[in-house]
C-alpha cells in the first residue's frame, strides 16, 4: 500500500484506482477519446466505472474464464472501445494483451496461438487480422467487432455493453494482486518476441510510479498521439493520468498542425510523443498562431535528442518542462528520467537517478557496479517489473537475475554520474519509437528467392531517431530492383519494419565463430 494522500493509495488492482476516482469524483473528466463507431466521447470516472464493470461481466457471460487472455486490436481511431476492452479484462480476472496495430495478418496469427487467446476484439480496420486468427487456429477464440457489421463466428463489440449493471457487477470475480493483469509482446532477438507478463500488483506499482514522476495533479490533462496498444499507451499514458484523478487525452494525430490544434483546445498540461513528433510540431509553419502556453511538463523518449532539438522544444512549448524519460516494457515503463533543468546541459542523457521507486545500477560483465566515467548495462529495479517471459524460462533467467532486471543496454556514464545509452546488447532498433527486431527483417528478406542473406542495423536519423538499413547478399548475379524486395516484405512485417535503405554487399562481416560484425557494417554507413 502506498501512502501519497491519494484516492488510489490504498490500490491493490488495477480496477482499485478507477473505481477511486469513480467514488472520489465520479462526474470528473476521466478518458476523451475517438470511438470505432463514430465521434469523440468523453467519459467521466463514474461512466468508464459503469461501463468496464458490464464490459468485464459480458466477457464472463460469453465464456471468458479469469485468468484467460483477451487481445485487442484498436488504433486510436477506437480509443474509448480500447480502454473499456483493457479495463474491462481486468475486472473480468483475465489477462489483457494490446497486440500492435501496425502488423500484419501473417504476423499476428503466431502472437495468437503462442499466447492462446480466448478473446479478441478488433475494430474494422483489423478485420482482415481477425479473419487469419479465425481461420487459423483449431480452437479460434471469440472474436468482437467494433464499428462494423460483425462476419461469421463474430459478435458486435455493442453487445458487451447490453446487461443489466447491477447484474453485471454482482457477477464480477475476486481479483487478487499477484493475479495477472498485463500481457505485451515485446520484439526480441528472436523471429517470435517475447511476453512480457505483469500482475496487478507490478501493474498498480507502475500507475503510481508513473503518476510521480510526472507529478500528476487531478486537474492534469495528458494528450498523447502514443498507440493505446503499446505500454506507452497503458501504461505511460492511462496510468500516468488516471493515477491521480486527471484526465487522459488519446489523440489520433500525428500531423503536425492538427496535433498542435488539439493541445491548444483541450489546453493540455502535459503532452507525451517520440522525439519525431516534437521535431515535426517545432518546424510546422501554420498560418494562424498557436497557443500552447497551457503545456507544464513536455515528455520524451525512445531516441537521443540534441541540444538544438531540446531548444526548439523549449521555443514550442514556452512555460513546460522538458523531460527524457526511458523505460521499458519488461519494467512496467518505469525506469529513469532527465528532469528539465538538465535538459540543454545534458542532452542526450537518460538522467542519473531512477524515477521515484525504481533503483538503478550500471555494471560490467563480472557484474561489478561502474564508476564514472564509464560503461556498463543498466539494470533496473523496482515493484513494477515484470515477472518473466511467457514459455520463456531461458530468456527470463537472463533477464532476471538477484532481484534485477538487465535491461540489455549499454551506457556510458559522463564524469557528472549522467547516463547516456551507449549500445545495445539486444539487438533492437528503435525506429520512431517503434521496437524493431533486425531478425524479422532479415527472416522476412531471405525468404527473397534473389536473396542468400541479409543483415540489418540501424543508423541515425533526424526525425525518427533511428532508421533501418539492411546489408544484402544476393543468391546470384541478378540484381532485383530495392522498390521489388520491398513489395516482397510488405505481407510479411509491418511497414515500419520494411527498411528504406537496403545496400547489396558481397559479403557479410564475420568473426572467427561466423557470428556476423554488425558493428563493422555500422561504420561503413
Amino acid at each position: 500500500m502506498t501512502d501519497h494522500g491519494l484516492p488510489t493509495d490504498g490500490a491493490e488492482v488495477m480496477s482499485d484506482i478507477f473505481e477511486a476516482y469513480a467514488n472520489w469524483s465520479p462526474d470528473a473528466s476521466a478518458v476523451t477519446a475517438s470511438s470505432a463507431y463514430g465521434g469523440r466521447r468523453t467519459l467521466t470516472y463514474g461512466e468508464l466505472d459503469k461501463l468496464t464493470t458490464q464490459t468485464a461481466a459480458s466477457f464472463l457471460r460469453f465464456g471468458i474464464k479469469p485468468g484467460e487472455r483477451i487481445a485487442f486490436m484498436t488504433s486510436n481511431n477506437a480509443g474509448i472501445e480500447g480502454v473499456l476492452s483493457y479495463l474491462g479484462a481486468h475486472k473480468a480476472g483475465a489477462v489483457a494483451l494490446p497486440i500492435n496495430g501496425r502488423l500484419t495478418p501473417t504476423e499476428v496469427l503466431p502472437l495468437a496461438r503462442y499466447a492462446e487467446i480466448s478473446a479478441l476484439v478488433v475494430e474494422a480496420a483489423y478485420l482482415e487480422h481477425a479473419r487469419a486468427v479465425r481461420d487459423g487456429l483449431e480452437n479460434p477464440p471469440l472474436i468482437f467487432v467494433a464499428g462494423a457489421p460483425p462476419e461469421h463466428n463474430m459478435i458486435d463489440f455493442i453487445e458487451l455493453q447490453k446487461i443489466d449493471l447491477d447484474v453485471a457487477a454482482a457477477s464480477l470475480p475476486r481479483v487478487v494482486p499477484g493475479d495477472m493483469a498485463d500481457w505485451l509482446f515485446t520484439s526480441g532477438t528472436t523471429a517470435a518476441p517475447k511476453c512480457v507478463m505483469l500482475t496487478h500488483q507490478n501493474c498498480v506499482a507502475a500507475a503510481h510510479i508513473l503518476a510521480r514522476f510526472a507529478g500528476t495533479r487531478h486537474d492534469d490533462v495528458l494528450l498523447t498521439p502514443f498507440p493505446f496498444f503499446t505500454s506507452s499507451g497503458v501504461h505511460t499514458s492511462l496510468l500516468t493520468a488516471c493515477t491521480a484523478g486527471a484526465h487522459y487525452v488519446i489523440s489520433t494525430n500525428v500531423q503536425a498542425e492538427p496535433l498542435m490544434r488539439e493541445i491548444e483546445r483541450e489546453r493540455a498540461t502535459i503532452v507525451g510523443a517520440v522525439p519525431s513528433i516534437y521535431g515535426y510540431m517545432a518546424s510546422a509553419t501554420p498560418n494562424d498562431p498557436i497557443d500552447l502556453t497551457s503545456v507544464r511538463l513536455a515528455f520524451h523518449g525512445g531516441a537521443s535528442v540534441s541540444p538544438h532539438q531540446i531548444a526548439t522544444y523549449q521555443k514550442l512549448f514556452p512555460r513546460a518542462e522538458i523531460m527524457n524519460v526511458f523505460g521499458q516494457t519488461e519494467s512496467g515503463n518505469p525506469g529513469v528520467t532527465l528532469p528539465g533543468k538538465y535538459a540543454l546541459a545534458k542532452a542526450g542523457s537518460i538522467g542519473k537517478q531512477g524515477m521515484p521507486g525504481v533503483r538503478i545500477r550500471v555494471v560490467d560483465e563480472t557484474g561489478l557496479d561502474v564508476k564514472p566515467p564509464g560503461i556498463g548495462e543498466l539494470l533496473l529495479q523496482s515493484a513494477a517489473t515484470m515477472v518473466g517471459y511467457y514459455r520463456n524460462e531461458e530468456e527470463t533467467s537472463a533477464a532476471l537475475r538477484d532481484g534485477w532486471l538487465y535491461t540489455g543496454d549499454l551506457v556510458k556514464i559522463d564524469e557528472d554520474g549522467f547516463l547516456f545509452v551507449h549500445d545495445r546488447k539486444k539487438d533492437i532498433i528503435i525506429r520512431g519509437g517503434l521496437n524493431v527486431a533486425s531478425i524479422e527483417i532479415e527472416n522476412a528478406l531471405s525468404l527473397h528467392p534473389a536473396i542468400r542473406e541479409a543483415a540489418v542495423v540501424g543508423k541515425p536519423h533526424p526525425d525518427l531517431g533511428e532508421d533501418l538499413v539492411a546489408f544484402v547478399v544476393l543468391e546470384g548475379a541478378d540484381e532485383p530492383a530495392i522498390d521489388e524486395i520491398r513489395e516482397f516484405c510488405r505481407p510479411l512485417i509491418a511497414d515500419y519494419k520494411i527498411p528504406r535503405d537496403i545496400r547489396f554487399i558481397d559479403e557479410l562481416p564475420r568473426n572467427p565463430t561466423g557470428k556476423i560484425l554488425k558493428r563493422d557494417l555500422r561504420s561503413d554507413i
